[in-house]
């Protein structure tokens, strides 16, 4: 293979130049036209390193490019810097900015997060704390949260890309894609995908809600593009009734339909103040029918 673009990261110990990650990103070109891959490497003292392709397919060129500039834009957003780059001295270590308007109570979980106070932290009161940031919709948090990703155990990632989706702070966009691609628990690749979608960008949703419906049985998406064309309220009761049929279903599992059904329901948006769509509208009527049962449900 041939190498055509490579770039390289580090994360230092604030206050330090000591380096406690290292990740490297590289664009080839495979022999005899065969395409382009990205390739990411990464590693926490730079002798054990874990590989991960970002291409599953070999791309285009100018596709190829583009994965690698999202990949480079997520490792920028956690924080790491590129290898050579000039190092800005850090300020000693202060609370982070805090509105007027916050209470004392959400002043100190904000201080919990800053280096010093989060270094004395057991592993299960990390996590605590960044739910509870994540619960107080703390938007304040999340590029420390971000910085904190991959640095603690699969409890605590899980925690932080729970909170960043419920802040809605859409620069962490990228790095909840970049974990939903890394992480190794299911269960974080999930929540990493639910807050990537929360997040998604405006113009890019309709995009991405084709693409989950492009998935489904060809019955299924037809009953779902004909539910779109009527009203909201009159399209759940449409589609309940076309669902009925088993013909629909099969090789989608209806649990995962549901689960599909939520996600698009995340790119249509969940604010209760806002008039729900047809996926949060036939996710409400689904969800009614759900037996409380193993496997209906999912963390």
């Amino acid at each position: 293979m041939k190498r055509i673009r490579s770039e390289k990261l580090t994360r230092t110990r604030p206050g330090t130049s000591t380096v406690t990650e290292h990740v490297t990103i590289e664009l080839f070109e495979l022999p005899a036209d065969a395409g382009h891959v990205v390739h990411l490497s990464s590693s926490r003292d730079g002798l054990q390193w874990r590989e991960t392709v970002l291409t599953p397919a070999p791309l285009a060129l100018d596709k190829a490019m583009a994965v690698f500039g999202d990949a480079l834009a997520a490792q920028l957003a956690r924080g790491l810097a590129l290898e050579g780059a000039p190092i800005v001295a850090s300020a000693p270590t202060a609370p982070i900015a805090a509105a007027a308007s916050l209470s004392p109570a959400d002043t100190i979980l904000l201080e919990r997060i800053a280096p010093d106070a989060w270094r004395l932290l057991p592993p299960l009161r990390r996590s605590r704390t960044v739910w509870r940031l994540g619960e107080r919709r703390l938007a304040q948090a999340v590029p420390r949260l971000v910085e904190l990703i991959e640095t603690g155990d699969a409890m605590l990632d899980y925690c932080i890309a729970w909170a960043i989706g419920r802040c809605g702070d859409t620069g962490a966009f990228e790095a909840m894609v970049e974990l939903s691609r890394r992480a190794t628990d299911p269960k974080v690749t999930r929540i990493a995908r639910w807050a990537a979608l929360a997040l998604w960008p405006s113009e890019r949703r309709a995009a991405e809600a084709e693409r989950i419906v492009d998935d489904w049985p060809g019955s299924l998406r037809r009953a779902w593009t004909e539910a779109q064309v009527v009203p909201v309220a009159e399209a759940a009761t449409l589609l309940h009734e076309r669902l009925a049929d088993p013909a629909h279903w099969q090789s989608l599992a209806h649990t995962d339909w549901t689960q599909q059904l939520f996600e698009l329901a995340l790119l249509e948006g969940l604010d209760e103040d806002q008039p729900a769509g047809l996926a949060r509208s036939a996710l409400h009527d689904v969800a009614q029918q759900l037996s409380l049962a193993a496997g209906s449900f999912r963390a």
